[in-house]
């Protein structure tokens, strides 16, 4: 399991608050973690110093990934 970072960012792509911490055990996971909170957010998913993901608010229709029952 790896700790995933999810950043929220503002209208200017600043960080508006400290991340949120998932554990999950992939990406694909983490990802489909993070179109759960969207809700009209910017929300960038990290893992270490490599970026998995940025969503846009409209990606919560868009998930690349096929949805699974596990989370995080």
């Amino acid at each position: 399991m790896a700790n995933y970072r999810f950043y929220v960012l503002d209208k200017d792509d600043h960080v508006r608050e400290p991340p949120q911490v998932f554990e999950c055990p992939d990406d694909e996971t983490a990802v489909e973690q993070a179109v759960s909170l969207l809700n009209g957010q910017v929300i960038e998913v990290w893992d270490h110093s490599r970026r998995v993901v940025r969503l846009e608010p409209q990606d919560k229709r868009h998930v690349a990934y096929p949805k699974k029952s596990q989370s995080c």
